[in-house]
């Protein structure tokens, strides 16, 4: 069960950045596609500088250096992390907007709703919004630590090793 998590969870980040590609260059959004690929464009440079600076923190860290594949994977982690966060951000907005009945104005973005239910909405959304993506984004730099290649040993090989536990699990 786990494994089939892992490995829906895996294919959301890989397909992230290509689905929010997808949406934005979809024919009947020419309104305000400049602006979505602003964005889009945005969350790749953000996404390409926290690789760069975890990247380079665990490199520092660590006295060694990291290779150019595993910053680009980083960067691309990163980017659909933060392509998954706005489908949140977008998600919670629809969902208290339409809760707390706040009208949405014609060619006004939803965040700039007058009255005191949009305003309510607004509020109560990005607070929703923080309250689950901080955890979430320190949970993802915790656990995800670059590759980094020792300079004392620049060609170490290894080997791969199985043990099997009293249980029947593999180590």
């Amino acid at each position: 069960m786990l494994q089939a998590i892992h490995l829906v969870i895996l294919s959301l980040y890989i397909v992230a950045p290509v689905m929010s590609l997808a949406a934005i260059l979809r024919p009947h959004r020419r309104a305000t596609r400049s602006r979505e690929i602003a964005g889009f464009v945005s969350r790749w440079i953000i996404g390409g500088a926290l690789a760069a600076v975890i990247c380079l923190a665990s490199a520092r860290i660590q006295r060694s250096w990291v290779r150019v594949d595993q910053m680009l994977l980083l960067a691309y982690f990163a980017t659909s992390t933060l392509c998954i966060l706005r489908w949140l951000d977008i998600g919670l907005t629809r969902l208290f907007f339409s809760v707390f009945r706040a009208r949405r104005q014609a060619g006004v973005a939803m965040t700039r709703a007058r009255g005191a239910r949009a305003g309510f909405a607004f509020v109560l959304q990005r607070v929703v919004l923080l309250s689950i993506s901080m955890p979430y984004l320190f949970t993802v730099i915790t656990l995800y630590q670059p590759r980094v290649s020792d300079p004392t040993h620049p060609r170490v090989s290894f080997q791969s090793v199985h043990f099997d536990a009293n249980d029947g699990v593999q180590l």
